[in-house]
């Protein structure tokens, strides 16, 4: 029997965040270039623009300088079509906004795709209009604070600050065609503020007893029950709700908390019981259930420890039917690359295993780690979220930061549904904040970032990983030399095509401080010592694009 990676509750909610900024978790180029997107303007751009704009409204300006001031005066004085209307900006004098008289209100916090083709008519107009006046004319955009979210609780959701959400939903909030599948203990599809973001089966008619869609379930038409074998996959334990309301649950819609995405296709799989244990053939079906059913995503916040073809061949299958799958590290406070927890143990490239870090962006206490097999962090102590029967509750687990990463591998396929599963996986590590407390623990050393995630996603040039790959056997020996310890690491540098290294430099690392750098000979061998190292002390090494070695302890 398969246990979930059970979630301990907490009552308490220890930290309070308000999010203020706008825009502030985006690297500083990328805020600055994000801004001017919004606001530079020229009439020979041909492009759409994503932009928020009140109708067919532009805003015409004189430069605040001596030469101008007198006609800046003036504004009001500008001619204009008779179509269009002119208004000084309030408390304004060089400032005016020019509509035509057709003007519609824009929808806050929906960005919609507007071709400037419309604007620069505008502008055409008010330019040949005014010849001899230096007066500008650009889009009036509508700006607002980035994306946050009028849920009642929002502000106890410390995790979508730490992982820079509210910048991300001022490019995108979700989108409902994306399907992500919480293969857990149920979903309470009836929560209000899950109801409206559940995949519903449209080829099926509820509880009519026939299989209309002819996938050989009866009456799925809100997803499946492995545990009971039935069409019911109502959460009896709890567990499932809080992790579908972290990916997914209604926001804006001033109640409660908000998921990842405001707008989502959350498929209930039950592969676990009102106890949180479920059969391997279960949680094996239930996932490719879900591949079946469409979904780009898949959450797993469970594991154990065995090693079972059944379940290998399931995540097989949802590779070749292209589906990310998001797994739990598991809660041991144990090194995976060890001790191996599945399926997040399995070498496949459609697996993406996560750790669990607390408010301060430190791996908890209870977090399994591995330097080669768990990949990314994201908050995971104390997450409010949706649980049965119109409530919300505190857990913390593993289980929890899972799906804040399925919420965000669903975000950037709804902003670019071209990208594919690895595409997916190759941004969200590669956009990571690196923190020293993870570095030497996880593959990536970091904490996913939503902005700059949706932000590559946009543009759509996925980052290749480096040439430069550690491998071999990296083994870390003990040796004393007149009184006085002595650490050995060592070990060869190939590329991803095992072609020996040389002259690559290698850094040690001993409890993520760098202690020693050497360059690997013309057979890519390296030798690395550490003088007097404490017991206990983790060792790993690095190359100069990132790649890390296992870490070793010393014992």
């Amino acid at each position: 029997m398969t246990s979930y990676l059970g979630a301990s509750v907490s009552m308490h909610l220890k930290s309070i965040f308000k999010s203020l900024h706008l825009l502030r978790s985006l690297p500083t180029g990328l805020y600055g270039t994000l801004l001017l997107c919004c606001i530079a303007f020229s009439t020979a751009h041909a492009e759409p623009l994503r932009l928020i704009v009140p109708g067919k409204e532009v805003v015409v300006s004189f430069p605040r300088d001596l030469q101008t001031r007198a006609a800046a005066r003036n504004i009001k004085n500008l001619r204009t079509p008779a179509h269009m209307h002119i208004q000084r900006a309030q408390g304004s004098s060089s400032i005016g906004v020019v509509s035509t008289t057709d003007v519609v209100a824009a929808q806050s916090f929906n960005p919609v795709v507007v071709n400037d083709a419309a604007i620069a008519a505008i502008c055409a107009e008010v330019y040949r209009n005014n010849p001899n006046t230096s007066v500008t004319c650009e889009a009036n955009v509508l700006f607002h604070a980035a994306g946050i979210p009028n849920d009642t609780n929002y502000s106890a959701l410390y995790g979508m600050d730490r992982i820079g959400a509210p910048a991300a939903w001022d490019i995108t909030t979700g989108s409902s065609s994306v399907v992500v599948a919480v293969v857990d203990t149920g979903i309470d599809y009836m929560h209000p503020d899950l109801q409206g973001n559940i995949y519903l089966n449209s080829g099926e008619t509820p509880a009519n007893g026939v299989d209309d869609d002819g996938n050989g379930f009866i009456d799925d038409y809100y997803g499946y029950d492995f545990a009971n074998t039935d069409r019911n996959p109502m959460d009896d334990n709890e567990h499932g709700t809080h992790v579908a309301g972290t990916i997914g649950a209604r926001g804006n819609n001033a109640r409660g908390v908000t998921g990842v995405n405001w707008q989502v296709g959350l498929l209930a799989v039950k592969v676990l019981d009102s106890q949180g244990s479920g059969f391997l053939s279960d949680v094996a079906a239930g996932i490719e259930y879900a591949a079946d059913r469409g979904a780009s995503v898949i959450n797993l916040s469970l594991g154990g420890p065995f090693n079972a073809q059944v379940l290998q061949n399931a995540v097989t299958y949802a590779r070749t039917q292209k589906v990310l799958l998001v797994v739990a590290a598991g809660n041991e406070s144990s090194d995976n690359d060890s001790v191996p927890s599945y399926p997040g143990n399995f070498s496949a490239d459609n697996i993406l295993v996560v750790a669990a870090t607390n408010s301060s962006d430190a791996l908890t206490n209870f977090s399994n780690y591995g330097v080669t097999k768990v990949d990314v962090a994201a908050p995971g102590s104390d997450i409010l979220s949706t649980t049965p029967s119109d409530t919300y509750q505190s857990f913390s687990g593993t289980s929890m930061a899972a799906p804040h990463v399925a919420g965000l591998a669903a975000l950037i396929k709804g902003v670019n549904p071209t990208l594919g599963y690895a595409d997916i996986k190759t941004i969200i590590m590669n956009t990571v904040d690196s923190q020293a407390s993870l570095l030497g623990l996880i593959v990536t050393g970091g904490r996913i970032n939503a902005a700059s995630a949706i932000a590559v996603a946009i543009s759509g040039t996925v980052p290749t990983p480096p040439t430069d790959v550690l491998v071999g056997n990296n083994t870390l020996t003990l040796s004393i030399e007149r009184s006085q310890r002595r650490a050995y690491l060592f070990g060869e540098i190939f590329d991803s095509n095992g072609n020996l290294l040389a002259d690559k430099a290698v850094h040690l690392l001993c409890k993520k401080r760098q202690v020693a750098t050497r360059v690997s000979d013309f057979s890519g061998y390296y030798e690395l010592e550490r003088r007097r190292p404490k017991v206990h002390t983790r060792c790993y090494v690095k190359d100069d694009n990132g790649n890390r070695s296992r870490s070793v302890r010393l014992q």
